[in-house]
């Protein structure tokens, strides 16, 4: 069906919704191992699951690492902005303990002000963005972005990271035909 005026207003009422629900919710744990972890200056950090709070903005500088099971859940809430330095990576890790390992569907970013990926990322989760997205030059999502304005893209792709499945075997080749006998 082709959008309409009223589909539209109905998917920002739904994503308003979305991001009340996500940035109202309490940070895990009452210290501040769930707070401006590394001052918003972020990498090399593995996060387990729970609601991670930043009250002012995040750079990943280096990849992070995300680690849990298949139904865990992250939420990172950020109240200004998100910016990436080139060629970052989120990394799902399974835990060991949970079957399965964690999946874009599982984490949930809420961005207060703006988000901006840069050249070569490969990211994960929902990022529910309260004005606008630009993309760095072929860098890849994993997920689903809402933004209340402007998505940029530059060569960009969305999908899974992990590669295709691999086609069914090959089939056996034919018996080869009996010899004559002798």
């Amino acid at each position: 069906a082709e959008p309409t005026p009223t589909m539209l207003a109905s998917a920002l009422a739904d994503m308003d919704t979305a991001y009340t629900d996500a940035s109202s919710r309490a940070h895990s744990l009452p210290n501040s191992q769930y707070v401006d972890v590394m001052a918003g200056a972020i990498a090399g950090v593995t996060f387990v699951p729970g609601v991670y709070k930043w009250n002012t903005f995040v750079h990943l500088t280096g990849d992070i690492y995300v680690q849990g099971g298949a139904t865990d859940v992250w939420i990172f809430q950020v109240q200004e902005y998100v910016t990436t330095s080139a060629a970052v990576n989120v990394v799902f890790q399974g835990d060991g303990i949970s079957h399965g390992t964690p999946t874009s569907d599982n984490l949930v970013w809420v961005v207060g002000k703006y988000l901006v990926l840069g050249a070569t990322c490969n990211m994960h989760g929902t990022f529910i963005v309260a004005a606008y997205v630009t993309f760095g030059a072929a860098s890849h999502v994993a997920g689903r972005i809402l933004a209340r304005a402007a998505v940029t893209l530059d060569s960009n792709h969305f999908g899974y990271l992990s590669p295709p499945p691999s086609p069914p075997p090959s089939p056996p080749p034919p018996n080869p035909p009996p010899s004559p006998s002798a």
